[in-house]
């Protein structure tokens, strides 16, 4: 959809679209984000026996990303991202969330307008285009940004994201 409304905007010249994952910000009290919205409540929703990898964006990096998408003249719809992305019961461990997994028909009743997709299904996106026509690299991983907005947030764990790392540097160089 967001590809068919671009195109028909383009027509009359140079357009760029910037497409971007969960974006937190450490300020914001009441995000709009469904996931974002479950990790600051302490209540994130998912999909029973689903755990897809999520992909975070700071406010600082998705406002560069705007400013350099503007100042180009590179045209398209482009995604940026941090590096990388985290399982969403991780997300939510780290974030001292409890899951509270529903079922699909539950989702869509209590909130037509955002399904369960995001929380079933993995959705990541790679930022190598930005980063080729518009020079565009996040500043921060999406853990790095995830850890910043869950620091502020009582009871919040973001040493197991460090943890997680560690283990898996271990397990990667023993190869």
């Amino acid at each position: 959809h967001a590809e068919q409304l671009a195109a028909e905007r383009a027509a009359g010249g140079n357009w760029a679209a910037v497409r971007f994952p969960t974006l937190l910000d450490a300020a914001d009290n009441a995000p709009t984000d469904k996931i974002a919205r479950g990790i600051r409540s302490g209540w994130g929703l998912a999909v029973p026996g689903r755990d897809p990898n999520i992909q975070f964006i700071s406010l600082h990096d998705a406002a560069v990303a705007l400013v350099a998408a503007a100042e180009s003249s590179a045209t398209g719809i482009f995604n940026v991202s941090g590096a990388g992305s985290l399982p969403l019961k991780k997300v939510y461990r780290a974030a001292g969330a409890s899951r509270l997994p529903l079922p699909k028909w539950l989702h869509r009743l209590l909130n037509a307008s955002e399904g369960p997709e995001r929380l079933e299904y993995t959705w990541t996106i790679s930022s190598a285009r930005a980063e080729r026509e518009l020079g565009f690299r996040a500043s921060e991983s999406s853990r790095q940004v995830l850890q910043n907005f869950i620091k502020a947030r009582g009871g919040s764990r973001p040493e197991i994201l460090e943890k997680e790392d560690r283990k898996s540097t271990r397990l990667n160089s023993s190869h």
